[in-house]
């Protein structure tokens, strides 16, 4: 079957009615087929029947395409319930001749609610059923622009009303303390809305935090924001990666040393535990502790004493622990490499950070505000531009697994920033600048090594398993099969399956 070029769907408004007196014919509709001849308009309309007859003839002639005009019967200008009901009808019949290759939608004509109505059509119910351009009229003058609505609302608006509204319907929840210490915790996703409101609540209590999580999660963003909601905010803090220090100095920097005590000790010397009394001390990569440390920092939390290295005095100290790791730290109890009643004493408190391609809602709000970030440095830069980021970068970005996290991320952009120029942050740019690294672990395809290799290929295939298993789990039911999948309907799930090829 021969695949039409392209169609129009449209509402008729005044401009059209009005300019069809003229001789040549004016109007958003007629200008924009004169510009882009299309084989088949339809046109929506709440105008009276002879009106709009005579419209359309007019139009067949000025632009030469097949025109259909639907009849629509409209209570008022922003019956919004109506507009929906005859644009989705209209979307929906274009869309099931699989052979339409791309659909127009004028957005011009008709009522500022048609427009609105056609944007949140085409971006949540028919967003992945076929190639959807929007155009709109400029200022009045038939010149016409083609328009790259830059968000999707089905990614960035729907998730969190529904969080919202979930919020709405769950049991009311003590009040906590207000507070902006979580304000640098970028997200949307309701995976790290959980976590955060985990953290807010474990804040309050003097306990010791576990934080689980790989690499690059943001595990001390949370931790430090813990610390500047829980009562001990104002008091000292102090954070300390126990695999950066060397493990014949790691009690000494934890718990301090006397004069003497081991060369080069010469004088007395606190450590973190004292320099943070009262107050909060982050052990991040805690399962790279060694044994006798662990021994050390299990009587603290017991006892809420500390000996300095070299001496027999006993101090008694007031630290809440926080402590975080990139490691299994159950498999290491079971292989006796973490004392299991260590593990018990940090575990009481347990938040689990998930990684950045469990949280897809994120990327996009994370790179907004590390572009914001990278564009106030270059303002201070002799010759830096300031970037933004494309609509395929973005699309890449959301569709890259960052095994390295949001670290990961910001590092790329930030590398983006200093070793290319122009203004606009492209695919390739990302696609040249992420580092590939060894994906034992992470389950991931490394980039270096894509030769034929093709994204948008692999997710297809993925995507088509996964539809052709919910059918055979359903029984070939549709309705059942979209509920497996986390669709929104059975014509969402229809839409996809035409996409992909996959008979019905």
């Amino acid at each position: 079957m021969q695949r039409v070029p392209l169609q129009l769907v449209a509402w008729i408004g005044r401009q059209d009615l009005d300019g069809a007196a003229h001789d040549p014919a004016t109007g958003p509709i007629v200008d924009f087929l004169r510009a882009h001849p299309a084989t088949k308009a339809l046109l929506l309309s709440d105008w009276p029947k002879d009106a709009a007859s005579v419209y359309r003839d007019k139009l067949r002639r000025a632009a030469g395409t097949e025109i259909e005009i639907h009849p629509v019967k409209l209570s008022d200008p922003t019956d919004y319930l109506g507009i929906f009901q005859a644009a989705d009808a209209a979307l929906s019949r274009l869309v099931a001749h699989t052979n339409v290759n791309e659909i127009a939608i004028h957005t011009s004509p008709g009522t500022s609610a048609m427009a609105a109505v056609w944007i949140l059509l085409a971006k949540t119910t028919y967003a992945g059923a076929t190639l959807f351009k929007s155009w709109i009229d400029k200022s009045g003058k038939s010149h016409l622009a083609e328009v790259e609505i830059p968000f999707d609302l089905t990614l960035d608006v729907l998730p969190e009303i529904a969080a919202r509204r979930g919020a709405l319907l769950e049991p009311a929840e003590p009040q906590l303390p207000a507070t902006n210490a979580f304000d640098a915790l970028i997200h949307r996703s309701a995976a790290m809305a959980a976590v955060i409101r985990d953290a807010r609540r474990a804040a309050l209590y003097p306990n010791p935090v576990l934080i689980l999580g790989e690499s690059g999660t943001g595990k001390e963003l949370v931790a430090r924001a813990m610390h500047a909601a829980s009562l001990r905010a104002g008091k000292p803090w102090s954070a300390m990666n126990c695999a950066a220090i060397p493990r014949e100095l790691l009690d000494s920097e934890l718990f301090g040393h006397a004069r003497g005590a081991f060369t080069g000790a010469v004088t007395d010397r606190p450590g973190r535990f004292e320099a943070c009394d009262g107050g909060t001390l982050f052990l991040d990569e805690v399962g790279d502790m060694p044994p006798e440390t662990q021994v050390r920092l299990l009587r603290v939390l017991q006892e809420g004493e500390i000996q300095r290295v070299g001496e027999t005095k006993t101090r008694t100290v007031d630290v809440r622990v926080i402590a975080a790791t990139n490691r299994d730290l159950v498999a290491a109890v079971r292989d006796g490499r973490f004392r299991d009643d260590l593990f018990y004493r940090l575990a009481v408190l347990v938040l689990r950070l998930p990684p950045l391609r469990g949280r897809h809602e994120d990327i996009f709000p994370l790179m907004r505000h590390f572009l914001a970030v990278l564009n106030d440095r270059a303002a201070a830069i002799p010759g830096a531009e300031r970037k933004h980021l494309s609509p395929e970068a973005r699309k890449f970005a959301e569709s890259y697994p960052w095994p390295g996290n949001v670290r990961e991320l910001e590092n790329t952009l930030a590398r983006i920033f200093a070793l290319t120029s122009g203004d606009t942050i492209r695919r390739e740019h990302l696609e040249a600048y992420v580092i590939p690294t060894d994906t034992a672990n992470t389950g991931t395809l490394p980039l270096a090594a894509r030769g034929k290799f093709s994204l948008r290929a692999e997710l297809e295939t993925v995507e088509r398993r996964l539809i052709e298993q919910a059918l055979r789990e359903s029984g070939g039911v549709k309705e059942r099969a979209a509920k497996l999948l986390g669709l929104a309907s059975r014509q969402a799930l229809s839409h996809r399956m035409r996409r992909l090829g996959i008979g019905s």
